[in-house]
């Protein structure tokens, strides 16, 4: 057929393919960024704009009902789990919560992703008039046939340096890291632990803070 044919006849009345999609589409007549979708309600082609989606934040906020002491011994082999019992505020859906059994006071994940864990730690200090420092780092469980074994989390390491008199002798320590969760038959979880550094008495150890102390982890991708 020379020429062009009309789109009445079956054609696009047009020369080139682009023109021809343009005409067939009444493009010209669309809002800019619309697109081309099929109508519910009569089944057409028409042009519609995108409607804006609210993407799904997954996270939880945990902190402690009761407070846990460390040993009055130094060093990391002497380490006590903070024990996060509360789930403050939560997305709800269950992929990021509160473990128990073998993974209480630990964080579990039930999804692959990457997450970002922050969190604070206060420190009060069993005895007056001393100088305290204490440890706090992120420990990865791993288990096989529900038996978690556990390994330092690097580099999450920080210090508390608890040094005043009479009831003024707080101290706090903050931290934050991303981490690639890959799910498994026994997925890993995640916990914290403090311990005494060294202390100017022997005797003295260190409390954590109910008010001072929480976790934060939220589902990046």
């Amino acid at each position: 057929i020379p020429g062009t044919l009309s789109i009445a006849n079956g054609g696009t009345n047009e020369a080139t393919a682009q023109a021809a999609i343009d005409s067939l589409t009444t493009v010209s007549g669309a809002t800019n960024e619309h697109v081309l979708t099929k109508d519910t309600a009569t089944g057409n082609a028409i042009w519609k704009s995108i409607p804006a989606s609210t993407p799904s934040l997954e996270y939880l906020n945990a902190g402690c009902t009761t407070t846990v002491i460390t040993a009055a011994t130094n060093g990391e082999a002497s380490a006590v789990v903070i024990p996060f019992d509360t789930e403050q505020a939560t997305s709800g859906t269950g992929l990021i919560s509160l473990g128990s059994g073998a993974s209480v006071n630990a964080i579990t994940m039930s999804h692959d992703g990457v997450y970002k864990l922050d969190w604070n730690v206060a420190t009060d200090t069993s005895v007056v008039n001393n100088r305290t420092l204490g440890g706090i780092k992120l420990q990865k469980g791993t288990c096989s046939r529900s038996t978690y074994t556990w390994a330092d989390f690097d580099p999450t390491h920080g210090y508390t340096y608890n040094r005043g008199n009479g009831s003024i002798r707080e101290a706090s320590a903050s931290g934050s890291i991303i981490v690639e969760h890959t799910v498994g038959t026994c997925s890993p979880i995640y916990r914290l632990v403090i311990w005494k550094v060294a202390s100017h008495i022997a005797t003295s150890k260190l409390i954590t803070m109910i008010n001072g102390t929480q976790i934060n982890i939220i589902k990046l991708a």
